[in-house]
């Protein structure tokens, strides 16, 4: 067992999941509130959403891996999912209180069902596509990780639902977008050394550029999604 690949692999699964089953949980309440039922808007969307999400993602990363050398598809993924990491920590959070504010406002549960499909499918897709290069390393120790953090964070939503117990939420996604950062910036230097691999640099540019590329990832990613939280760059974003 891979214990990166599973310490990877557990923080996507915690901090998607998470999101997801917050957002489920929202719809719930605002039901309850409204005293309908609501299983059949949730479920069906939510598990369309997830086979919809994971097969994209499936199928873009099959793509990438059948049509070009090994090295170059390695290098392509883990780029991408470095991308998927930056939107995620910086873009993710706002867009979903944008859906958090329709859900509370909406009053079809259409819509609610349509939100929830929108949502998950996005979410599933980020997972896949962050979680599959990750995967191709060690399939099981990925497997283990994305299904211990989708428990874990399935619980913990559960339980703010059931019990109305309060959490520092902020707080949480905060750490697990840091914690994000790191992975980030590792996939980054696992991206440039299969490039650098792969056009056969020698020397210390083969420790050296792909150790500089995911520091400077990192500081990007940190400058990025400082400036996400602060609100008059959510204001005014341009």
């Amino acid at each position: 067992m891979n214990t990166a690949i599973v310490t990877g692999a557990l923080i996507i699964g915690l901090r998607e999941t998470f999101e997801i089953a917050l957002l489920i949980s929202l719809i719930l309440a605002v039901a309850k509130k409204r005293n309908v039922a609501t299983l059949q808007y949730i479920l069906l969307p939510t598990l369309l959403a997830l086979i919809a999400g994971f097969s994209l993602g499936s199928l873009a990363y099959s793509v990438i891996s059948s049509s070009l050398d090994t090295w170059m598809a390695e290098a392509l993924s883990y780029l991408l999912a470095t991308i998927i990491v930056l939107w995620v920590v910086v873009w993710s959070s706002t867009s979903t209180r944008n859906i958090e504010a329709s859900i509370r406002k909406s009053g079809s549960l259409w819509i609610l069902g349509g939100l929830t499909f929108l949502f998950v499918v996005r979410e599933a897709l980020e997972i896949a596509l962050i979680a599959l290069p990750l995967a191709s390393v060690e399939f099981l120790s990925a497997i283990i990780g994305l299904t211990v953090g989708g428990g874990l964070s399935t619980i913990i939503a559960y339980t703010i639902y059931r019990y109305g117990v309060r959490l520092p939420i902020g707080v949480f996604f905060r750490i697990l977008s840091g914690t994000l950062v790191l992975l980030g910036a590792w996939m980054m230097w696992e991206a440039i050394s299969e490039v650098v691999e792969g056009v056969s640099l020698a020397g210390e540019l083969e420790e050296i550029v792909p150790l500089t590329a995911a520091i400077l990832y990192a500081i990007a990613a940190i400058l990025l999604m400082t400036r996400s939280s602060h609100p008059a760059a959510r204001e005014n974003p341009s």
